[in-house]
This record gives C-alpha cells, sequence and structure tokens, in this order.
C-alpha cells in the first residue's frame, strides 16, 4: 500500500482524503504559478526572476504556505501503520526507497536542471547550452533539490515512525494523546493542537528567521521555521489512525461542526494574512536576531533587541499556528461532507496528484519565462502558468501511468 497516494481505512477507501490530498496539490501548483510574482516569497529569487512583483501575490502565497505541506505530511502519517503492517518492515522500507528514492534522483538530476537553466541564462551574458550547462555548471554549482526536499523528507519521517510503531508504540500513543480531545471537547483539542503547532512554529523561527532552509549538503534540506511544525502534523496524522479517529463516528463528529470550524479558519486567516502584509516591512518577517544566534552574540545588545522584535515576530506565528490547524480541521470536516463519494474527476486527480507534484514545475517556470517580457497582465500570466502547469502534468501522469513499469512509482 502506498501511503500518501493510497487512501484505506481498513478495507475501505477514503475517498474525502483522496479528494483532499488531491485538491492541496492542486494549490501546490497554483503557489507555484504565483511565486513569482511575490515581492516579499519569491519574486526575484524565483527561478524567473522578474519585475512585475506585488503585495497582492504575497497574500495569496502566504494563504497556501500556511497549510498546504502541513496537511500533506499528516496525510501521510495517518497511513503509515496500515502500509507497515500489510508489508512487513523490510518490504515497507524497500517500497519506500523506491516510492520516493527513485523520484528524488530522476527529480534532483534531470528535473530540477530545467529550472536553473532558466535563471542561468538570465544572469549569464555568454550561456553555455543546455547539456554543456547540466555537465558542466548544474552538478559543480547550481545542484539543489527545489521541490524535490518534500520526497526526502517524506521518507525520512516515514522511516522514523515506522520504527516508532515497530518499536515504541506506547510512547506514540502517549506524545499523540491530545488528539483523544476531539472525541469529548474538540475545541479545547484544537487550543492544544494549535498552541504546541505555534510554539513550533515560533522557536524555529526566532533562531533562523522565516525564510532560512537548513539540512546537510546541497539536496537535503528543509524549511527551518516550519521544519517541526512538518514533524507536528505527520506524528498527529500516525496518532488519528493510532487512537482511531478515522473513524466514520469521529469524522461525522466533526463534519456535523463544519460551520464552526469554516468560521474559525476564516478567522485566523484574515488576521494572519491582513497581519503578515500590514507589517510586511515593519517587524513581522524581521530577521535581525538572527546575527547575533549565528554571527556574534552579546547579550545586552541581543536582550534589547529581543524586546523590540520578538513581540512582531510572535504575533504573527502564533496566528500562523491557530489558522493552521483550524482551516486542516475545516477542510477534513468539508471534503468528508461533500466528497466522501468517488467521482472520475476526483479519482483522477487523487490518482495523478504525485505525478502532478513531480511534472508540474518545469511546465510551470517556463510559462513565467515565456511571458518574461510580455505586456499582459500579471494576474493572466499567473493563471497561464497555473492552468498549464496542472493541466499538462496532470495528462502526462495519467499517460505514464499505463506503463506497468511506471506505475508503482507514480
Amino acid at each position: 500500500m502506498t501511503i500518501l497516494f493510497t487512501m484505506a481505512y481498513s478495507h475501505q477507501r477514503l475517498q474525502c482524503f483522496d479528494s483532499l490530498r488531491g485538491f492541496i496539490i492542486v494549490l501546490v501548483v497554483f503557489q507555484h504559478a504565483v511565486n513569482a510574482y511575490t515581492s516579499l516569497y519569491g519574486g526575484r529569487r524565483w527561478f524567473v526572476p522578474t519585475s512585475d512583483l506585488h503585495t497582492f501575490y504575497d497574500g495569496l502565497f502566504l494563504l497556501t504556505d500556511s497549510f498546504i505541506m502541513s496537511i500533506l505530511f499528516l496525510i501521510s502519517g495517518c497511513f503509515v501503520r496500515p502500509s507497515l503492517e500489510n508489508s512487513g518492515p523490510g518490504v515497507f522500507l524497500k517500497k519506500k526507497v523506491i516510492r520516493f528514492g527513485v523520484p528524488f534522483l530522476f527529480g534532483v538530476s534531470c528535473i530540477v536542471p530545467l529550472l536553473t537553466y532558466l535563471r542561468y541564462i538570465l544572469h549569464t551574458s555568454a550561456p553555455k547550452g543546455y547539456f554543456e550547462y547540466w555537465f558542466g555548471v548544474f552538478f559543480s554549482h547550481d545542484l539543489q533539490a527545489a521541490g524535490f526536499w518534500f520526497l526526502a523528507y517524506l521518507f525520512l519521517l516515514m522511516s522514523m515512525g515506522g520504527m516508532l510503531i515497530r518499536f515504541y508504540p506506547r510512547f506514540l500513543k502517549h506524545v499523540t494523546s491530545p488528539l483523544l480531545l476531539f472525541q469529548t471537547r474538540p475545541y479545547l483539542g484544537f487550543c492544544v493542537l494549535s498552541g504546541i503547532s505555534a510554539l513550533l512554529i515560533t522557536l524555529p523561527d526566532l533562531y533562523w528567521g522565516p525564510f532560512q532552509w537548513i539540512g546537510f549538503g546541497k539536496v537535503f534540506y528543509v524549511r527551518a521555521n516550519l521544519f517541526l511544525n512538518y514533524i507536528f502534523f505527520f506524528f498527529m496524522g500516525m496518532g488519528m489512525r493510532e487512537h482511531q479517529l478515522l473513524q466514520t463516528n469521529t469524522l461525522r463528529r466533526l463534519e456535523s461542526c463544519l460551520g464552526s470550524w469554516v468560521m474559525l479558519s476564516f478567522g485566523f486567516g484574515v488576521l494572519y494574512i491582513s497581519y503578515c502584509l500590514a507589517f510586511i516591512n515593519e517587524g513581522a518577517f524581521a530577521t535581525h536576531l538572527q546575527y547575533y544566534f549565528h554571527v556574534h552574540f552579546e547579550s545586552e545588545t541581543f536582550w534589547r533587541l529581543f524586546q523590540d522584535v520578538a513581540p512582531w515576530i510572535l504575533i504573527r506565528t502564533v496566528f500562523h499556528g491557530f489558522f493552521c490547524v483550524s482551516l486542516t480541521i475545516a477542510l477534513i470536516a468539508l471534503f468528508y461532507r461533500f466528497f466522501r463519494e468517488s467521482t472520475p474527476l476526483w479519482t483522477s486527480l487523487g490518482a495523478c496528484s504525485f505525478g502532478i507534484y513531480i511534472f508540474h514545475e518545469p511546465i510551470v517556470t517556463l510559462v513565467h519565462y515565456v511571458f518574461l517580457d510580455s505586456s499582459m497582465p500579471t494576474f493572466m500570466k499567473a493563471l497561464m502558468a497555473f492552468a498549464l502547469g496542472l493541466g499538462v502534468s496532470w495528462k502526462l501522469t495519467h499517460s505514464l501511468k499505463t506503463l506497468s513499469g511506471l506505475k508503482s512509482v507514480l
């Protein structure tokens, strides 16, 4: 059984999770489509730097970036146990190596160079041909993982999760016990999980800032301010399985409060995004503390600066944590109510979502490059990048899955 892209509870598929996963992957494509036009995130640091920057696109980016990867990690965690029990530890690990290792190696060596080459030719007065760049420049200078960081990090968490189930199942149940509050006092459970999420975003954000990536080597890294939150959501997903929160009765209980969850997520979303945009240059994304943490620590100056800067950051990270958790709950309830029955469109999207994730980025980036000097309105450029990135990668994945050798990977 595949964890991230094949959903089941006992012997019954949870179509709502298939559909939710597909929807999140669509948002990943959308985020990359608008990323080139953000003034804070991406923008001139994107693979195809552009001068068509606007804080409106920062708002769209902040909206999606706040929750999409966390939900993917949560969905993945839900299905570690059934995959492990169906396969056994050895086969489980082998399947995950193939499932994520093969796309990771292929993506880093063959897809990422397509992205970095576009930036290379825009910044080089006499650029080399693609194949000369690939062998002579990319592997020695431009090597990176781009969006394939997710596969490496997910494999690491799955391996850790499998070991916990195998050797320390009681510990796993203990650390995920706050989830049991959703069976009796769901709003208290929401506050507890949101508080934990906010704390796990705040601490690394203060130390590394909101833009730093950490890891080892050139291809194994993760967002510094969010890596703990990703772990938290992954193990909360595992806890949902351990505490049997994927049963129909629990999902129905969440669904019965759908209106409240939607209102909560809307309220925290407005607070989070409006605060970030209103104070985008005034301290919400301040990085002043990183100098003292990583270059030269001077206690007296640091604490004065900390008192000035930390409250601005704390407001953003607390709003982020509460918005992320509330929207996750709202989306689970929403998709359980409206998308628990399979349809051809949603079934195809769910089945092809992994391939869409793998193939969409070079298509999106190529559209950015083609329309770089176009006078077309920016929102039309972003819309074209989104539509072509989603449509072409979906069709390509659907075609490749008919090949027996690729079906198990895609």
